[in-house]
């Protein structure tokens, strides 16, 4: 059992390590919260259930993951404490069930998901601060994003979405800016 719960603590139901995991082999479990995955070593991944605000409700779906076979789900505990607070610009709102055509929030820069409450807060940045986000937010605006607006949060809670979360979608190739030298 977790003791001393500090106030900003959020939890996850970690499902288990698997190797080259895809997101179909969790069909059964999807009802369950935003599905996530996080590189260990090597090809192995950690897959996630959650973001949860309360043990309890971790707990529950930790009992429901492992009737539906999963016998190593634990809950884990996700401590803002060893995070920082940083400026992110948040692109969309998503609730966990859809179906995310990620193509349009790749055209702005790194993405990064804050899941709060069954919803996905799809971010764009870290920034310094405030300021330097909303210099970027008018391109950003000018791309489609008329509600981004910049926010303060707890980078330990940012997930960076990977082929396992992107499946088919391919994430944009990141150009390189190479000098042609003569000689």
């Amino acid at each position: 059992m977790i003791q001393s719960l500090a106030a900003n603590d959020h939890f996850a139901v970690q499902v288990g390590l698997f190797l080259n995991p895809k997101l179909s082999d969790f069909e059964s479990i999807k009802p369950l919260g935003y599905l996530y995955a996080e590189e260990d070593e090597g090809s192995t991944f950690r897959v996630f259930v959650g973001d949860f605000d309360n043990v309890q409700a971790a707990a529950a779906a930790e009992s429901q993951i492992r009737q539906s076979g999963f016998s190593d789900a634990a809950v884990v505990r996700r401590s803002t404490t060893l995070g920082k607070s940083v400026a992110v610009i948040q692109l969309a709102t998503r609730s966990y069930k859809e179906k995310i055509n990620w193509a349009p929030f790749y055209e702005v820069g790194n993405i990064f998901v804050l899941i709060e409450n069954n919803q996905l807060k799809i971010v764009t940045g870290t920034y310094a601060n405030v300021n330097d986000a909303k210099l970027e937010l008018s391109k950003i605006k000018v791309k489609g994003f008329k509600d981004a607006f910049p926010k303060i949060i707890n980078n330990a809670l940012l997930h960076q979405p990977g082929a396992f979360e992107l499946g088919d979608f391919k994430q944009p190739l990141i150009p390189l800016a190479l000098d042609a030298q003569k000689k």
